[in-house]
């Protein structure tokens, strides 16, 4: 055993360490009351301004929406409805020598129950034009040779309509190059007529009248 007790010698890094220590929470804590008393101080400001709290963010409000105002007073009137027929009304010159043109529909569509043989009234000279179209389109008939052969044309074609309703000066203006179409087509224009008397209050002579009729298979 030795003879002299050793003392034990004090431990300096410890001491460092703890002092250290004590310095960095003593920032700490004086950079927290720094920081509490710098918002305690805002807060107290924007009371004395008359400002309660801080505003966090500003958000939008949706715009308020147009309301419609009460009607307070009103007078009751009842509104008639009424109902003009009105028709595009083109002028023609019936002594002009300019033929009217007009295409003839590809289908054949019986219209059977239409009567143009009877004497209907006529508004308007359109209206007695599309009478002697549908009369030329319910007669046509497809030939049968083309239509097996599965050809088509048009074929346009010229003639007069008297004021007592007969057609003269048949004749075609344009072939369709098939002997049959073209045969068809005047065949159709034949067994149209004779076409209701033109009505002498919007014809004053003969009507010259020049229309295409197509032949087409749908």
């Amino acid at each position: 055993m030795a003879s002299v007790s050793e003392k034990k010698k004090p431990n300096y890094v410890m001491r460092t360490m703890i002092v250290v220590s004590l310095a960095i929470h003593l920032l700490i804590l004086l950079h927290i009351v720094g920081i509490y008393r710098s918002q305690a101080m805002t807060y107290i400001e924007l009371t004395l301004n008359g400002i309660s709290k801080p505003a966090a963010r500003s958000i939008p409000r949706p715009r308020l929406r147009h309301q419609t105002p009460e009607t307070t007073s009103a007078h009751h009137r009842e509104i008639v409805k009424s109902f003009v027929p009105v028709s595009a009304v083109t002028k023609i010159n019936a002594a002009s020598t300019e033929p009217l043109m007009a295409d003839i529909g590809t289908a054949d569509v019986p219209f059977s129950g239409t009567n143009f043989d009877s004497a209907p009234m006529f508004a308007t000279t359109n209206d007695y034009f599309d009478m002697v179209r549908m009369k030329i389109e319910s007669r046509k008939q497809y030939p049968a040779d083309a239509k097996a052969r599965g050809l088509e044309g048009r074929v346009n074609v010229r003639f007069v309509i008297t004021m007592d309703g007969q057609v003269s000066s048949l004749e075609i203006v344009k072939s369709a190059k098939l002997t049959s179409l073209d045969q068809a087509a005047l065949e159709a224009v034949k067994k149209a007529a004779p076409f209701p008397m033109p009505p002498a209050g919007l014809f004053k002579d003969k009507i010259r009248v020049e229309l295409a009729i197509l032949f087409e298979l749908s």
